[in-house]
């Protein structure tokens, strides 16, 4: 079984138990993916490639028929590969299905919930809102195909999950570009990057990239990607845009590839390698216009604003919630910092917290958050003896995190039976849909749109709405941009 499936498997086990019924569901659930005459245009494949995506990833049984076919079929067994999963798309149509989901177009009336959805440039629709056309724009489709496989999780598991679902109008329609607040919405415009920053090129990241990488504009300028990682068996369980062949890899350098082969015309620059040692190397002075941070820590986060970054663009995924946001230090935004705070009651920081859960030593912790190093036998010796559990021995050349099941994208959710213990369960919609609210930011910072500062955070058992974007400033009580120094820093070092 690879490392893809038992993460599956365990974010079930942890969900609801040891339910061999429940556990089996991701097995034995059968799903159909209906396209027809209507779908068979740019959005229409887009959307299929997305939910392709997605679902596979999850899901071991799923039936496709119609134009879209070859499609989702190769983008879903590509997807379930790169974790070391079984194909689990067949051009197929045999009903009854527990779930079907049409794209675009009618399905035929058939026992078992039947969602229809579609997109169009920045736009999802569903039921009667339901159509695609040739919009090259891929925000839309994959904003659909990502609460599409939520409407789809939501339905199969809607027992366990009770009052945490909030159930979506039967002909919904949402505007991502401005996240439903009706603000005029842009063209297919080019994108200039003008020497950029990625931090961290996690399964959130992996989400923005997806659209970056499809962006039907050119692209030029100059990117940095950095992340010290390369790829394991595990990240195909959530990775979006991850593929065998990416197995072992760097994930700055296979990302880098990914971009070029789409967009010549821009320079990428991967560095594998952690955050701080690169700007200790390559750019000491810290000089940093817009970076793009995601990683998946509270404390990468505040490493990151003490370099004072111009501007940031922010995404992350915590417990059932995603969100993403821009950062400064001028005309009314708040700094990376005001976000992430360090926490001056917490008894110990997230160092202390690992160490004292895991027995490790404070400097290695730290060495092991920071540096990208894996797991050693010493290490998986000292943690054995902490917590008798022969199968640590698997996480050998981990990341630490590992240990704590701190994945990137969770979500939260109460045992049957109890409302005290909970578990903490990967989603690659969660990851994708934070990746499509960084890359919104990210147009938006690059297209200079005017903006009010605030963020946008979603509820992933919800469905998004206007709400979900609330304004916000600087915080007077900000260690960092209410000090008149990293004023005086910021002005000299940017004008």
């Amino acid at each position: 079984m690879s490392e893809a499936q038992l993460k599956n498997k365990l974010a079930i086990f942890r969900l609801f138990g040891n339910n061999p019924a429940l556990i089996n569901k991701l097995q034995d659930v059968k799903i159909g993916i209906w396209s027809g005459d209507n779908s068979n245009y740019k959005a229409g494949y887009l959307l299929a490639e997305a939910l392709g995506d997605l679902l596979g990833r999850f899901w071991r049984n799923i039936h496709v028929t119609g134009p879209l076919t070859r499609e989702f079929i190769l983008v879903a067994n590509e997807a379930a590969l790169s974790g070391g999963q079984p194909n689990p798309a067949v051009e197929e149509w045999n009903p009854p299905y527990d779930f079907v989901i049409a794209i675009g177009s009618e399905a035929p009336l058939i026992s078992g919930k039947v969602l229809k959805v579609g997109a169009s440039g920045w736009r999802v629709g569903f039921g009667s809102n339901a159509f695609v056309d040739d919009n090259p724009n891929p925000v839309g489709p994959a904003a659909a195909a990502c609460l599409a496989a939520i409407e789809l999780f939501k339905n199969i598991f809607r027992e366990e999950l009770g009052d945490r679902i909030t159930s979506m109008p039967s002909d919904y329609q949402w505007s991502a570009w401005d996240y439903g607040l009706n603000d005029k919405a842009h063209d297919n415009n080019s994108v200039f990057f003008d020497n950029v920053f990625f931090i961290g090129i996690g399964a959130v990241t992996h989400g923005l990239l997806w659209l970056l990488e499809r962006w039907p504009a050119p692209i030029t300028g100059t990117i940095y990607l950095i992340d010290q990682d390369s790829y394991d068996e595990s990240n195909g369980q959530r990775y979006v845009g991850m593929k065998s062949n990416d197995f072992r890899q760097s994930k700055s350098v296979q990302a880098a590839k990914r971009i070029v082969l789409k967009h010549p015309s821009v320079n990428v620059y991967p560095y594998s390698t952690d955050m701080n040692t690169f700007f200790e190397r390559e750019r000491p002075d810290c000089e940093i216009k817009l970076a793009v941070a995601g990683v998946d820590s509270a404390e990468h986060r505040r490493q990151l604003a003490l370099k004072l970054p111009k501007r940031v663009v922010n995404m992350w995924t915590e417990n059932d919630w995603v969100g993403a946001a821009r950062f400064g230090f001028r005309d009314g935004w708040p700094c990376l910092y005001c976000a992430y705070p360090m926490n001056k009651f917490a008894p110990l920081d997230e160092t202390g917290e690992i160490a004292n859960q895991t027995g490790l030593q404070p400097i290695r912790v730290r060495k092991l958050l920071f540096n990208g190093a894996g797991l050693n036998q010493a290490d998986i010796d000292i943690i054995k003896q902490r917590y008798n559990n022969p199968g640590l021995q698997t996480l050998l050349g981990k990341p630490i995190r590992s240990i704590l099941g701190s994945l990137c994208a969770t979500g939260h959710i109460a045992l049957p039976g109890t409302k005290e213990d909970t578990a903490d369960v990967p989603y690659a919609f969660s990851s994708f849909l934070a990746g499509i609210g960084g890359f919104l930011e990210l147009l938006h910072e690059i297209w200079e749109v005017k903006s009010t500062p605030g963020h946008w955070q979603f509820r992933v058992f919800s469905y998004p709405v206007a709400g979900n974007w609330s304004a916000r400033g600087p915080k007077q009580s900000c260690y960092l941009c209410s000090d008149d120094i990293v004023q005086s820093n910021i002005l000299r070092k940017y004008g």
